[in-house]
């Protein structure tokens, strides 16, 4: 039970990977709706993500995810699903123009965590957590003549979250800080001029897990 414990402070951990962002794919100036749909994958479990946001102009993305986890079989003989949900807060401090030849900016997220399963059922346990995430991020946008842009880029994130553990005398909590490393790459495809089709690969790093991500989103722009 310790096992799955800890597993699920670093499933909070983990959320923040699967904030969005729809200001990476407009030009400054520029106003969106995005919708997307993610999927991450690490050796312990896969995850499907889904976010709505918008972005103002380009340089503020307001939004909000949420995402679900299935752990592998066998990981620890238990059925165990984990739901995290939360909103997200991203202000880009220099956005990519003629005279600027990249963008640099920070974010902030906020994440909630529950989790059922079959073993906490008989158990009778529940499991919850929250945390927070602050990161800095560096990205450069190619565009094509013919429509498509790539945004390359990267972030480093901090993240602190707490997890308790409740029933049946297996009262536990913890805190964990932990750092990551993304490398992520967004591809945008016009399909009209106010529509657009995006893919964005990912891979993030930190010291328990390496996490690779694949979202695509459409974004309909003003």
């Amino acid at each position: 039970m310790k096992k799955i414990f800890l597993f699920s402070i670093l499933f909070i951990l983990f959320f923040n990977l699967n904030s969005y962002s729809q200001s990476m794919y407009l030009k400054k100036g520029r106003s969106g709706l995005g919708i997307s749909v993610g999927y991450f994958y690490n050796e312990n479990y896969p995850s499907l993500g889904v976010g709505l946001g918008y972005s103002i102009k380009g340089i503020v993305d307001i939004s909000i995810g949420a995402n679900r986890a299935v752990f592998k079989e066998g990981l620890y003989d238990s059925d165990i699903q984990r739901t995290n949900w939360g909103p997200s807060l991203q202000l880009y401090a220099l956005k990519q123009s003629k005279n600027m030849p990249f963008s640099l900016g920070a974010g902030a997220h906020y994440a909630k965590m529950s989790e059922s399963g079959s073993e906490y059922n008989r158990l009778n346990i529940s499991s919850k957590g929250s945390g927070y995430s602050i990161w800095i991020f560096n990205e450069k946008r190619v565009d094509s003549p013919g429509g498509t842009s790539v945004v390359p880029g990267y972030s480093i994130t901090f993240t602190k979250s707490e997890a308790e553990l409740k029933g049946d005398g297996h009262d536990l909590e913890e805190t964990r800080n932990v750092t990551t490393l993304k490398i992520y790459a967004g591809i945008s495809f016009r399909i009209s001029p106010d529509k657009f089709f995006c893919i964005n690969p990912s891979v993030s790093i930190n010291k328990d897990l390496t996490t690779l991500g694949l979202s695509v989103s459409f974004i309909f722009s003003h």
